[in-house]
């Protein structure tokens, strides 16, 4: 949907040929929102929608949005919104008030991106309509099977309703396992967020571990390549547990991952260069974009921190966090500060604090989830305990500390399962 003739001559030329999942595409046009609704309403089971801005007004296309999401209620179509004018729909508070799917400025559209755009759209479709059709056959299992045990009440005596209640429950046990199926594929989206086990940052060594106490984890954690020996580290804690936490997790990772797109929050644009933003403006812009909701009643606490590998002065936030350690070369254990508030919560400024790291020292960040953890005598694994466990972990390489600690962890719980995720992240100087 685009005014401009030449954008669909564009997009058809640059997906010319294209198939997916071996079949091939096809395209439907309109050149004002007019056309689009009465094209929409005659092909309702549209996966993808290429979308602009300004048309016959200002905000045509975002009208024509929530026509297809609130009138036509098709929450599965994928929806992309590109604008030759984004000062007139701006990325982030387009994102946060309209159901799309991703935003792209025309002048930055390639052909490459524009192809990596739609697969990736097209699989969020198909993944979506397979999870909707197991639902909707999970449901109809269930009725089937409830109406089954009922009549055989009725019919047959309380034999025949034992036996309509042992397919009740093999018709739950084959939902449950294709909900799990479903969950655990969830879990491999999620992972894929998760930073590379090699960033190629000279000077540094870096290791990580996420053990999620459910299938999705309501933990987060990232490495951030910011250029010129900047290096973004990043570690987040959402409120609560299962799909919600997991879906604002994902969701979190991705905006703070985003450091050369038009609305990143770590780098911007400053003149003819990009700025790296302090970790205390990155952690306001943060709350307001997660600002408190009644509905979903969710938070999250985090450090940030910005690393310089070059001076090894580390800038960071710590809102609502547990403070970090440092692990120096003479084996002397220090805490930092950690006076934020969890972002979501107040409309408040963020302090920012730093230290300069020397060459062999260790920083670890950490979730609540390890500090927290307790054993059968309701006793803390606190940070003090932490603190001594540490002793003699500077041996070991460093991943192999963080899988020492999580080992600890485990041992304090006496055998009792998580009631939390678990997260570390470390960094060593050389």
């Amino acid at each position: 949907m685009d005014d401009e003739p030449e954008i669909h001559a564009v997009t058809r030329l640059a997906l010319e040929g294209f198939r997916f999942d071996g079949k091939p595409i096809g395209f439907v046009d309109a050149h004002s929102a007019e056309e689009a609704r009465d094209l929409i309403l005659q092909h309702s089971d549209t996966a993808l929608v290429l979308l602009d801005v300004v048309m016959e007004e200002e905000d045509s296309g975002l009208q024509f949005v929530k026509f297809v999401r609130e009138e036509m209620r098709l929450p599965l179509a994928r929806i992309i919104l590109r604008t030759g004018q984004p000062g007139v729909a701006p990325e982030e508070s387009v994102i946060l008030e309209y159901d799309i799917n991703d935003y792209m400025a025309k002048t930055e559209l390639t052909s490459a991106r524009l192809f990596a755009c739609v697969v990736l759209a097209l699989r969020g479709y198909r993944d979506l309509r397979a999870l909707e059709a197991t639902r909707r056959d999970n449901e109809r299992v269930l009725i089937e099977l409830k109406d089954k045990e009922i009549e055989a009440a009725k019919v047959r005596g309380e034999k025949e309703a034992a036996e309509a209640k042992a397919a009740l429950a093999e018709g739950l046990s084959i939902a449950n396992k294709r909900m799990k199926r479903d969950l655990n594929a969830a879990a491999l989206i999620q992972k894929a967020f998760l930073p590379n086990e090699n960033l190629g940052v000279p000077g540094v060594k870096t290791g990580w571990t996420l053990e999620s106490c459910d299938e999705l984890a309501g933990d987060i954690l990232d490495l951030i390549v910011l250029g010129d020996g900047m290096l973004g580290l990043f570690v987040a804690d959402v409120s609560g547990h299962g799909v919600p936490a997991a879906l604002l997790a994902v969701t979190l990772s991705r905006v703070i991952s985003d450091v050369d797109g038009p609305g990143s929050i770590v780098k911007v644009s400053s003149g003819d260069n990009r700025r790296i933003v302090p970790p205390s403006e990155v952690a306001g812009k943060l709350n307001q974009l997660f600002s408190w909701n009644d509905s979903t009643q969710q938070y999250f606490t985090m450090v940030y921190g910005v690393l310089n590998t070059h001076t090894r002065q580390l800038d960071y936030v710590a809102a609502g966090h547990p403070g970090p350690l440092v692990v120096s070369k003479d084996k002397s254990i220090r805490s930092l500060p950690s006076d934020g508030f969890p972002i979501g919560l107040l409309d408040e400024p963020f302090e920012q604090n730093s230290v300069t790291l020397q060459p062999g020292d260790r920083l670890y960040i950490f979730t609540d989830g390890l500090t927290e953890t307790m054993n059968k005598q309701n006793v803390l694994f606190d940070r003090e305990h932490l603190i001594e466990a540490m002793q003699g972990l500077e041996e070991m390489s460093l991943q192999e500390s963080l899988r020492r600690l999580v080992e600890m962890a485990v041992e304090w719980r006496e055998g009792e399962p998580p009631e939390d995720d678990l997260t570390l992240l470390a960094i060593e100087l050389d």
